[in-house]
């Protein structure tokens, strides 16, 4: 969706995205988004909490619950592409339920102070994910090419966070790809509002109707320091590895990755650009750093590129146009930057990925696009 803003364009163009983002009924998962944590970017799990005995509960003054916007776009500077995955957005709400915490048990005295060892979470989301060809002009379908595709859909998932930064996360969502995802009217109202935006004139041969059902794993079991100032302190290079496992009618297969991490986060533990909540002490910390994630991804299927599975291959009746030949395995390179100030975080990154395509060479600056993600937290 690349393009110049035409004056006073800006603003209806983003009021256009945000009312996107607010439709009930879609939904968005975090398909380039570096690994953020469960529970928000730059934060610190508070290291102790106050058991209070006679009220037979511990006091942690966690600011761990979380709203959060996040838009992609391919046009987001410095970049100028204008296909694949060429933009999406997402809301998303996180709440905490469960706090595990270290000598919790009978006898302990009131105002002693407790160990943190891992919390619980849940969430929503709702969003919506974009795909174009590299022609935009073609008024019919292209061989070879990706076709046009909407996915959109809405989530709900749960996890555990673990004492050093490490989590693991189910996730499962409904939703739909096909002209009901929204795609072609959210793109044409964003390029209508845009100077010099080319006119995608292939949304009527998009990928058909279908309801999706999509379970996803993913987790992050390993951090490790890799450069520290001083013993005790928090590394001033950290890194950790993760990994996605993703099951469905629309998206099939895994991903596995690096993160590196650099400079001043707020969480004192290994991680992307993530974690937890904050002590009251630490909610007015101002703390940036920068990041970057290298994956691999292996595709076993791509409803976006080879038409819903259902319809293509187990009912027989195909109503889109489709690429059978995908590439098995594609890669992912991600560089960004996470400031936090008080209670409100905000990330920007650029993502390169290769080519899902066979009939594309296997580059891995193949397409590039930019995340802003803003996280609000509170208690």
């Amino acid at each position: 969706m690349h393009s110049a803003p035409r004056r006073a364009a800006c603003l209806p163009a983003l009021l256009c995205l945000l009312l996107a983002a607010a439709a009930p009924a879609w939904a968005w998962e975090p398909a380039a988004l570096p690994p953020i944590g469960p529970l928000g970017s730059g934060d610190a799990l508070p290291e102790r909490c106050t058991l209070e005995p006679k009220r037979d509960r511990a006091t942690c003054d966690l600011a761990l619950h979380a709203i959060s916007l996040t838009l992609e776009n391919d046009a987001f500077p410095p970049l100028t592409t204008d296909r694949d995955y060429t933009g999406g957005m997402a809301l998303d709400a996180r709440f905490l339920h469960d706090i595990e915490l270290e000598g919790a048990g009978a006898g302990e005295a009131s105002g002693t102070a407790l160990r943190i060892r891992s919390v619980g979470y849940y969430g929503f989301g709702l969003g919506q994910a974009i795909y174009t060809p590299h022609d935009l002009g073609a008024g019919t379908v292209v061989p070879a090419d990706r076709p046009y595709a909407g996915w959109a859909f809405l989530g709900i998932y749960w996890g555990r966070q673990r004492e050093g930064g490490t989590y693991s996360q189910h996730r499962i969502d409904v939703g739909t790809i096909g002209p009901q995802a929204g795609g072609h009217s959210v793109q044409r109202g964003l390029h209508d509002q845009l100077h010099e935006s080319p006119d995608p004139k292939g949304w009527p041969f998009q990928i058909g109707h279908e309801i999706g059902v999509q379970y996803a794993y993913e987790a992050l079991p390993r951090r490790f320091p890799l450069l520290q100032r001083d013993a005790g302190a928090a590394p001033l290079l950290d890194g950790g590895w993760f990994y996605r496992l993703r099951v469905g009618n629309i998206f099939s297969g895994g991903t596995a990755g690096l993160v590196l991490r650099l400079g001043n986060p707020a969480d004192a533990a290994p991680d992307g650009t993530a974690q937890g909540g904050a002590a009251p002490a630490d909610v007015t910390r101002e703390t940036a750093h920068l990041f970057a994630t290298a994956a691999l991804n292996a595709v076993l299927y791509d409803a976006t590129i080879q038409g819903g599975l259902i319809h293509e291959h187990l009912l027989d009746e195909p109503n889109s146009p489709h690429v059978e030949e995908i590439r098995p395995v594609t890669a992912d390179l991600s560089l960004g930057v996470a400031y936090r100030w008080r209670r409100h975080t905000l990330v920007y990154a650029l993502t390169s990925r290769s080519s899902e395509l066979r009939a594309r060479r296997p580059r891995l600056f193949d397409h590039a696009y930019g995340t802003l993600h803003w996280r609000w937290r509170f208690q």
